[in-house]
């Protein structure tokens, strides 16, 4: 089995330090998230911030649990995710009565739309390209693409649509404003996903 195409192999300094702390707690056998997390995340590659365990849920009576994986673009398919519940079912990594699932984030969809407002003067070709570029942004804060270093939506957080015009604003000079048809998006134990995007360009008058 191969690590997913959206996870790099370069680890960050975040993610390292994750690893380094589920690996003390899983040696002294204090948290049992912990270690399901740290076997995941070994056996994958998957960055262990990318997985959630809620200690709240059992959704398949005691002792069950769902890890929850957080995957940048698209959900792998059914065979990765046979071969993880695998890994750990038949391989000799659970507790005894233990049942824990392997699954994908579940999503929330949202219909967003973006009204760009370029500085007078901007010419059509470069409003087109303009709404292209926003659009290729905002799907990348979104987590369908990687090609921007930009704020992301994660699980458990408040997404500022405020901080993802500033982002727009900050890094195309002639956009003058943006605004979204919604406001901040707060998640549980979920991750936002866009169900539509609509991104449209007016030129400023004055």
């Amino acid at each position: 089995m191969t690590k997913p195409e959206t996870e790099p192999d370069k680890e960050t300094d975040d993610a390292y330090r994750d690893r380094i702390r589920a690996r003390f707690t899983s040696i002294g056998d204090w948290h049992v998230n912990d270690i399901y997390k740290t076997i995941i995340s070994e056996f994958t590659g998957i960055d262990y911030a990318r997985i959630y365990i809620d200690p709240t849920q059992t959704p398949r009576g005691p002792a069950s649990a769902d890890a929850l994986v957080l995957f940048d673009a698209g959900v792998p398919g059914e065979s990765y995710l046979t071969d993880v519940n695998d890994h750990i079912t038949n391989g000799g990594h659970h507790g005894h009565g233990d049942d824990l699932q392997v699954k994908p984030m579940t999503e929330t969809q949202h219909d967003i739309t973006a009204a760009l407002h370029v500085a007078p003067g901007t010419s059509a070709t470069r409003q087109t390209e303009i709404s292209a570029q926003a659009e290729n942004i905002i799907r990348c804060a979104f987590r369908e693409n990687t090609d921007y270093d930009t704020i992301k939506t994660w699980p458990y957080s408040r997404f500022s649509m405020t901080r993802l015009g500033d982002e727009l604003t900050s890094r195309i000079s002639e956009l003058t404003s943006v605004e979204f048809n919604t406001g901040d998006i707060v998640s549980g134990l979920t991750i936002p996903r866009l169900q539509t995007l609509t991104v449209t360009t007016t030129e400023d008058q004055y």
